[in-house]
């Protein structure tokens, strides 16, 4: 039985878009399949993607995706790990549409 979590997902305007539901453990070699999986798919479907990490104040790092195209859409995510923002940003995305 996996262990789910919800994360609340917002637009580019600050926006409300979704809660996600994603498992919380999944093995570390996965993860970088997964995320690039996702990635895949958003370019194949055309949007423009990008992902950036930081540092906070606190020392916790965090991750931000983003992905756009043509007509204007944009979502950007934030979450403290890589695959967790690609998820939320596929669930962003998936429940715009």
């Amino acid at each position: 039985m996996n262990d789910f979590s919800l994360c609340r997902v917002t637009n580019f305007f600050g926006e409300t878009e979704a809660l996600s539901i994603f498992p919380q453990e999944i093995n570390v070699e996965d993860d970088v399949k997964y995320w690039e999986i996702i990635a895949d798919n958003l370019s194949k479907i055309g949007w423009s993607w990008g992902c950036v990490s930081g540092v906070d104040s606190r020392g916790r790092t965090i991750f931000v995706a983003d992905a756009h195209r043509g007509d204007g859409k944009r979502f950007v995510v934030r979450a403290d790990e890589l695959l967790t923002a690609f998820w939320e940003l596929e669930a962003a995305i998936q429940l715009a549409f």
